[in-house]
């Protein structure tokens, strides 16, 4: 069976026994500089996509032009930023005093909750703030704010504007507030249950940590509910110990 050499230098693409000449040579390429290039069985160029940073004219990399990420359709700093448009990329500036984060990202409001000591808080609990980024009180932080004096949550120990959240599950604290603080419930503790109602400690036996709470105290109206429960109880309304 017979084989082909090499393709000569003229044409130097194929096998042998088809053989063309590199059209992807200097002053040959159709290509942008900035893509790749290959000839193919048929003789012709093929381009490569542009590289990132670039727009690709034609969409056939034959073209590929400097993208302006600072444009105002595609700014990609943010807007409290300076943003400076580089050939193939840009660079933005420092996040303005007040707020926090990366140019090239989100410059974030400092606020009370913003910051590592989350407003006072718990690492454990949410920061609520009832204070608006603008320093007014809005409907929504007000609802906020009477929540959670209703549950006990809003103590000094958290920062001005700031209602703490309630201790997750497995743990027990009067709020969330790092003087407060949340600790983790490892049987009956001082004030685990309702004043009055007694607190019962499985033990190690049981195979758990926690505890429950008896019965709520009996109000004259709601003899008729009493029922086991753990840390509040309501006059006259049930509750849960």
């Amino acid at each position: 069976m017979a084989t082909c050499g090499v393709c000569p230098p003229e044409a130097p693409v194929g096998d042998g026994r088809h053989c063309c000449p590199d059209a992807c040579a200097a002053g040959a390429s159709p290509c942008s500089p900035l893509a790749a290039c290959a000839t193919t069985a048929s003789c012709d160029a093929v381009c490569g996509t542009c590289p990132t940073g670039y727009v690709d004219v034609h969409g056939d990399g034959t073209v590929c032009d400097d993208m302006d990420e600072c444009a105002r359709d595609h700014r990609a700093c943010s807007r409290l930023v300076d943003c400076w448009n580089l050939d193939g990329g840009y660079e933005c500036g420092s996040c303005p005093g007040g707020t926090k984060g990366s140019g090239y990202t989100q410059c974030l409001p400092v606020t009370p909750c913003n910051t590592p000591l989350n407003g006072g808080c718990s690492t454990s609990v949410t920061c609520n703030e009832t204070v608006s980024s603008d320093g007014s009180d809005s409907d929504a932080s007000l609802e906020l704010l009477h929540r959670g004096a209703d549950l006990g949550l809003a103590r000094a120990a958290g920062s001005a504007g700031v209602v703490c959240g309630e201790c997750p599950e497995g743990y027990a604290g009067e709020d969330g507030s790092a003087a407060g603080g949340c600790f983790e419930v490892s049987g009956c503790f001082e004030g685990a249950c309702f004043p009055g109602v007694p607190c019962i400690d499985p033990g190690p036996a049981a195979g758990g940590s926690g505890f429950t709470c008896g019965a709520c105290p009996i109000a004259p109206s709601k003899l008729q509910q009493r029922a086991p429960c753990s840390t509040r109880c309501r006059a006259a309304s049930g509750g849960d110990g």
